[in-house]
């Protein structure tokens, strides 16, 4: 009888962990098939996600289509001025190593750029405009007769030519697309268009030949020193408002110039101060496509002292002790 529960006692433990392991073993399943459940589930899903998609992209395609076809039945006379831009697609493609990009702009002024060869930047990058561009876009577009325009493709016979695609998107719906190339006989107010939109939004300072000149520079070093440069004209220095010194400038240009054309890809365009008024400490430029910069002593240090230091050494000019 003792052998008989010596025998038990010594098996115990195996039962125990026999019962254990059984146990685990119908957890892991119940939990192996939930998994299996869920996973059914987020298929399902996936599959009506996907014919919601599908739906979706035969909506706006046909919004698409709408908008085109009202386009087209539009009354000729239309007033991008009045209308407003809704949406501005530009694309440069290349040839022989010339400049290609993709950009877009809004009506808040948006810009999505796409810099493809012979720029910059190359990638996606994105800033804004001042609204006064757009609306300068507008006056443009209308003289330049772009909705009125009966051919949308002047093309050369040249394969290996870039070409230039406009496309404009009023708010009104109205939508014209026009593509060419400068070797084929195109209108010159087109040509007019493509150049002040690159201007106006900023993608041709982004060529890699694109040279940059200064229209006007202001450097205020404190609160009392000024000094004022206007392009083709003299260097002034003013202290505590009253002109103290005017010399030629013809040797700053290149090397203020030079400066310019290294960095400005790099700094964020300015529009709440102005060439009268900006902090001290600071400089504000200029440049002949009215795009304005202004560089703070403590945030573009080193560029900074780069203008301090030539401005002093060109134009002898230094504060009184």
């Amino acid at each position: 009888m003792l052998l008989y529960w010596a025998t038990i006692i010594s098996f115990m433990p195996f039962l125990v962990y026999f019962f254990i392991s059984v146990r685990r073993g119908l957890r892991l399943r119940r939990q192996i098939d939930r998994l299996q459940q869920n996973n059914e589930v987020l298929l399902l899903r996936n599959k009506i996600l996907k014919l919601e998609q599908n739906a979706l992209k035969k909506r706006q395609l046909k919004q698409q289509q709408s908008i085109e076809k009202h386009a087209i039945v539009t009354s000729p006379k239309i007033n991008a001025s009045t209308s407003g831009i809704h949406l501005i697609k530009f694309n440069r493609t290349a040839a022989w190593n010339t400049p290609a990009y993709q950009m877009s702009v809004d009506a808040l002024g948006t810009v999505l750029f796409e810099g493809i060869n012979a720029v910059r930047l190359k990638g996606f990058y994105q800033w804004k405009i001042p609204k006064k561009r757009l609306f300068e876009l507008s006056s443009i577009i209308e003289k330049a007769n772009f909705f009125n325009l009966k051919k949308t493709q002047f093309l050369s016979d040249i394969e290996t030519i870039a070409t230039v695609q406009i496309e404009i998107y009023l708010e009104d719906g109205t939508h014209q697309s026009v593509i060419f190339d400068h070797a084929a006989k195109y209108p010159l107010q087109l040509g007019k268009l493509e150049r002040s939109i690159d201007r106006l939004i900023g993608s041709q300072k982004l060529w890699l030949e694109w040279k940059q000149n200064i229209q006007r520079l202001s450097l205020k070093l404190g609160n009392e020193s000024h000094y004022s440069f206007v392009a083709y004209d003299q260097l002034c220095w003013f202290n505590r408002g009253k002109e103290v010194l005017r010399v030629e400038t013809t040797g700053c240009w290149a090397a203020l110039d030079l400066i310019v054309q290294q960095h400005e890809s790099l700094w964020i365009e300015e529009t709440t101060n102005t060439f009268y008024n900006h902090p001290a400490d600071s400089l504000w430029i200029e440049l002949e496509n009215g795009f304005q910069f202004l560089i703070a002593k403590h945030k573009y240090k080193k560029i900074y002292k780069k203008f301090v230091q030539i401005i002093d050494q060109k134009s002898a000019l230094k504060a009184p002790n």
